[in-house]
C-alpha cells in the first residue's frame, strides 16, 4: 500500500509532470477526479490528490504517451471498481500498437474490443514510482527561514495564503484543524509541513495580520 498523502493540483503538476490545466480537465471531465473531492473547485483545497493519485495520473500519461487513446483509457477507468484511482496503480498494464490490455483476475483483458483475452505482457509501473518519489523529495526541502512563515504570492494560487516553501494553502491546513484532525494526521497527509506550520496557519486564519510576505 502506497503512503497516503495530500497534494493540491499545482503541487500534482509539479510531481507529475502534467500541466495544471490538463489535471483540471479530467477533473472537470470526471475523467480522473482527485481522492479528496469537495462539492465545489473553487476552494482552493476542494480538490486535493493523494499520493495513489499522482502515481496513477502519471500512469494514464505513460499510456497516453505510448499511443492509447482517451477512449480506451475511458473504457477501462468503467470497468474498474468503485475506486477508479487506485485501480490504475494496482493493475498491470500493456500497450501494442496503440491497444491497451490490462489485468484483471489474473488474465490480461484488452480495451479493443473491451474484456477480451490479450498476451500477458506487463507495463513496469517501478520508473514511476521512483520518480514520483523523486519529485516529492525535491519539493520537501525547504529553507529554515520558510518554517513557520506565511506568504501570499499573486503568481502562487492565485494570491491566496499559502505555507514559505510550499503550495500549501493556509486554508487546507485550518480545514483540516478546524474538522478536528490531529497534528500528526494532517503531517502525515502533507510530509513538508512541520507542527510550526500548522500552529502558524491556525493563527493566520485567526490573525490574518500575521502575514509574513507579500508581492
Amino acid at each position: 500500500m502506497f503512503p497516503l498523502r495530500a497534494f493540491t493540483a499545482e503541487t500534482a503538476a509539479l510531481v507529475t509532470g502534467l500541466s495544471v490545466d490538463r489535471i483540471r480537465r479530467w477533473d472537470r471531465d470526471e475523467f480522473f477526479v482527485p481522492t479528496y473531492s469537495g462539492e465545489t473547485r473553487r476552494s482552493p483545497y476542494a480538490r486535493l490528490y493523494s499520493y495513489t493519485d499522482l502515481v496513477a495520473l502519471r500512469t494514464i500519461a505513460r499510456l497516453q504517451d505510448e499511443g492509447v487513446d482517451r477512449r480506451q483509457l475511458t473504457k477501462a477507468r468503467t470497468f474498474f471498481a468503485s475506486n477508479a484511482n487506485e485501480e490504475w496503480v494496482d493493475r498491470r498494464f500493456y500497450v501494442k500498437g496503440g491497444r491497451l490490455s490490462f489485468s484483471h483476475d489474473d488474465l490480461m483483458l484488452a480495451t479493443k474490443p473491451l474484456g477480451q483475452v490479450a498476451d500477458e505482457v506487463m507495463l513496469d509501473l517501478g520508473p514511476i514510482v521512483r520518480d514520483i518519489d523523486r519529485r516529492i523529495q525535491r519539493l520537501s526541502e525547504r529553507g529554515d527561514d520558510q518554517i513557520g512563515q506565511i506568504v501570499s504570492d499573486r503568481f502562487i494560487m492565485r494570491g491566496a495564503p499559502i505555507i514559505a516553501g510550499t503550495r500549501i494553502p493556509v486554508q487546507t491546513i485550518y480545514a483540516f484543524h478546524k474538522n478536528g484532525y490531529s497534528r500528526e494526521f494532517i503531517t502525515r497527509e502533507f510530509p513538508r509541513l512541520t507542527d510550526e506550520d500548522i500552529d502558524a496557519a491556525v493563527k493566520f486564519v485567526e490573525d490574518p495580520s500575521q502575514l509574513s510576505a507579500a508581492s
